[in-house]
């Protein structure tokens, strides 16, 4: 499975699932936090827009690795709280530094 298409679906159902376990969290904590960054979550998982060559190709190294699952899972879990991402463009510009940082595949 090498088509971006398919890997960004997959970031976007990844997005999805730490909205809800932001929601679940919500109601267990009285953060508001939580509900803000499960409403941006959603926001990010529906964005369609297209995503830059120079972003596709910095993250096609990582498709089908584990990396790529535990830094998409990371920056997931601070999207508002220690950052704010307004789309996917953002979101995965955001994976990409990271995998950069972490200098692995």
């Amino acid at each position: 499975m090498s088509d971006p298409d398919t890997h960004i679906d997959l970031i976007a159902d990844k997005l999805t699932h730490t909205a809800i376990w932001r929601r679940n969290l919500a109601e267990t904590y009285a953060d508001p936090r939580n509900v803000t960054a499960a409403v941006q979550l959603d926001a990010i998982a529906e964005d369609r827009s297209v995503i830059d060559d120079d972003t596709i190709a910095a993250l096609a190294p990582y498709f089908n690795t584990h990396t790529l699952h535990v830094v998409t899972s990371e920056c997931a879990r601070d999207v508002g709280f220690r950052c704010r991402v307004k789309g996917m463009q953002e979101f995965l510009a955001l994976a990409v530094a990271r995998l950069a940082a972490k200098g692995e595949k």
